[in-house]
């Protein structure tokens, strides 16, 4: 299947820092096309068929005609940094109800940080024990929220019970709101909007000329997939492939030195004074900017093989000479002048292993803060999955992680406990960080260690699905599953059920696809996906069976509870070569 498109992107950003302008003709199996605009005499063939995951890593978007998306009259902020805005509906007890221009939404209160009702604000008080509201005057009100419903807040505070409309507020900010359960470790992809709000999602797709994302902090929730005009999307940045960006992580440490009693604090994706970032008039949308002196340190615990990016000083710079200094665990990786209207500086080092990461900008020689140093696109790759070694137990018998390998009866276990005994279900088994939601089982096995196991027992995996519920037929080793539930095994058509043909799960096999890697980083060890019931290109093992055509593969079968235990019950998962 080909999505096709007729979408202008002002720029598509590579992960290696390259910027190339050019429409997007269509996004088929992982893969984006799209063609180079030329310029005069340039005869290079259109730039085609770069990994939309591996190699994009952001879409600037330039839609033919610009959406005239206004901003709705509150704005969420969820901690993750999402921004929606739209009509509050309710807020009671832990559900709010924003009603936006994509639909009605659901979310879990614990998600929130604050709710805007009037500008927004640069920097938001913390209160771990109240709620506070600020007021339109300025006044701040330390209280305890009790609900939101009809355009009016209710809280009790040491004035007693209060009543506030939506009119006489600017913000309020929640009491120590709680993380997202990503079920993952990273986003897929972020849809910024051309009215500010931000979207993040795990599955993103392009049909026709729209954006389709499943929020991630709406699947709590039940929500659809949302559907975005491209009209209305200004930038779409890929969070999960083998890379992030620098500007993308918190620094550990910050110190910033007055130049006579002034100074700019650093800013990330902007310029120091809050616009865009521009070296040698070229705008970059990730970056970092600061003035001298400013030094900046990030702690990377050695997850990333890489650092690219450039480097030079801000078009907004008034005078220009400045000195940059790149060290990682103490070791100089680039050391240089830098100066206004200069080449830009390529930076392009080794990163494995690295611990902490600094950034210091000093002055140049002429000792003047003037000087305004950025960074543009700095990209950090990650590392590789390492090899995982079997530990020997006895004879034949191995442990890898949680995973047990028994080459005397050719099959291999691992605990698991139950999560979903009855309902819709994607999966048999996933990691703690997989969509336990959607699965039967919840292990604290890694997918990388059964993919080890399961190849020291002789295995072959595919590693050939390139998307969900791929044509293509799933490659490698077939495979036998069982659950042992109180000594019992159980097979797996007495496990799940096919709802479809109203029978238990029957008529086709579990493959070894073994997952794949995008970037450098394994994709089972990022979604957590160890047995799926669908050909799922993130999950070790796959379900392949013909579906029939009022059903997909993903949504055809449930939990069987006739034979499943109660609700975190252990069990162990057995699996033998076929």
């Amino acid at each position: 299947m080909v999505l096709t498109a007729c979408l202008f992107a002002e720029n598509i950003i590579l992960y290696n820092g390259t910027s190339i302008s050019g429409k997007i003709f269509s996004i088929k199996d992982n893969e984006v096309t799209f063609k180079r605009e030329k310029s005069m005499g340039d005869a290079k063939s259109p730039f085609e068929k770069k990994s939309l995951f591996n190699e994009v890593a952001r879409l600037e978007i330039r839609p033919d005609k610009k959406s005239d998306q206004k901003k709705q009259p509150v704005t969420a902020l969820l901690v993750n940094g999402d921004r929606l805005s739209g009509e509050l509906i309710e807020l009671n007890g832990s559900i709010l109800v924003l009603k936006t221009l994509f639909g009605e939404v659901t979310l879990v209160a614990g998600t929130l940080q604050a709710l805007f009702f009037g500008e927004n604000l640069s920097q938001l008080p913390v209160d771990k024990n109240f709620t506070t509201i600020i007021l339109n005057n300025g006044d701040e009100l330390k209280c305890r929220l009790k609900e939101i419903k009809d355009n009016k807040v209710r809280v009790t505070s040491d004035l007693g019970e209060l009543e506030l409309t939506f009119d006489r507020i600017n913000a309020l900010v929640l009491v120590a709101a709680g993380s997202l359960d990503f079920r993952g470790k990273d986003f897929i992809s972020v849809v910024e909007l051309v009215n500010g709000d931000r979207y993040s999602g795990r599955y993103f797709s392009l049909t026709g000329l729209k954006f389709k994302l499943e929020p991630m902090w709406a699947l709590k929730a039940k929500q659809a997939v949302y559907e975005f005009e491209t009209a209305s999307v200004a930038n779409v940045t890929f969070k999960n492939s083998g890379a992030v960006f620098l500007s993308d992580l918190t620094p550990a440490k910050i110190e910033e030195k007055a130049y006579l009693d002034f100074h700019l604090p650093w800013k990330k994706d902007k310029n120091i004074r809050g616009e865009a970032l521009r070296i040698n008039s070229v705008e970059y949308k990730k970056g970092i900017s600061c003035q001298a002196k400013t030094e900046l340190t990030w702690l990377l615990a050695g997850d990333y093989s890489s650092f690219r990016g450039v480097c030079g000083i801000e078009d907004s710079a008034v005078t220009g000479e400045a000195n940059l200094l790149i060290t990682a665990d103490g070791k100089t990786f680039f050391e240089g002048k830098l100066k206004k209207g200069g080449a830009v500086e390529v930076l392009d080092f080794d990163l494995k292993g690295v611990k902490e990461l600094k950034l210091t900008a000093g002055f140049g020689e002429a000792g003047d803060a003037g000087a305004l140093v950025a960074l543009g696109n700095p990209v950090l790759v990650k590392v590789i999955e390492g090899k995982e070694e079997a530990v020997k137990v006895s004879e034949g018998v191995f442990l890898v992680g949680k995973v047990t390998i028994d080459k005397n009866n050719k099959e291999l276990s691992f605990p698991a406990r139950v999560e979903t005994r009855t309902g819709l279900i994607e999966y048999l088994a996933v990691n703690t960080e997989g969509k336990g939601y959607e699965s039967i089982l919840i292990s604290e096995a890694r997918p990388v260690h059964l993919q080890v196991g399961l190849i020291i027992l002789g295995l072959q995996y595919g590693q050939n699905l390139n998307m969900r519920n791929d044509p293509a037929e799933p490659k490698g080793s077939k495979v036998e599953i069982f659950l042992e539930v109180d000594g019992k095994r159980l097979e797996m058509k007495e496990v799940i059920y096919d709802r479809v043909r109203k029978s238990g799960l029957e008529g086709g096999e579990f493959v070894f696809t073994g997952s794949k890697f995008v970037s450098g980083s394994y994709l089972a060890e990022q979604e957590g996906s160890l047995i799926s019931s669908f050909k799922d290109p993130g999950a070790v093992i796959v379900y392949n069976k013909p579906t029939p055509p009022d059903a997909t593969s993903y949504s055809a079968y449930d939990a069987n509870p006739v034979n499943l235990p109660a609700a975190a019950h252990p069990v162990t998962v057995v699996i033998k070569a076929k």
